[in-house]
């Protein structure tokens, strides 16, 4: 957290020196899966932060806005895609169901909930860390219909 504004000041270099030639209405949109989801929009939402082009949105997958973003999101208006996960055993459901009930009367955000997928599914293929096999639940779906329906529902 605490590298994160120079994590995404080298990344930005990164995208112009690849040729990303983005200007300040370029719209450049973000993602975040887990404490990924938390850090981006914590790097977002920080007032000293000047973006270089402008924000088009946000996916979190197997994350959520966070209580204390909730009003500052609400203020900025871009849109963002929650993906959550049924048997997510560490951004658990009950806290996708709270950004939903938050969330709901704000037309610029979307709350999904792919059913028997796990928080592991969004991104992990291999032995998963220890924390995520202490915490996580155990999916009744493979990996690639996981897959397919975050893809599908992003798009």
């Amino acid at each position: 957290p605490v590298l994160i504004g120079q994590i995404m000041s080298s990344a930005f270099s990164q995208l112009k020196q690849a040729g990303f030639n983005y200007n300040s209405k370029t719209p450049v949109f973000f993602g975040g899966h887990s404490l990924g989801g938390i850090m981006v929009q914590n790097y977002l939402f920080d007032p000293n932060n000047k973006l270089p082009f402008s924000l088009g949105g946000l996916v979190l997958e197997g994350s959520f806005i966070s209580r204390t973003n909730i009003d500052k999101f609400n203020k900025l208006g871009f849109p963002l895609l929650t993906l959550g996960a049924e048997l997510d055993g560490l951004a658990r459901i009950a806290r996708i169901a709270e950004s939903y009930q938050i969330l709901s009367q704000n037309k610029n955000a979307l709350v999904f909930v792919i059913p028997g997928m796990n928080h592991y599914q969004f991104s992990g293929e291999g032995n998963p860390p220890p924390n995520v096999v202490k915490n996580d639940i155990a999916p009744e779906v493979t990996n690639e219909f996981a897959r397919a329906r975050v893809t599908d529902t992003i798009k």
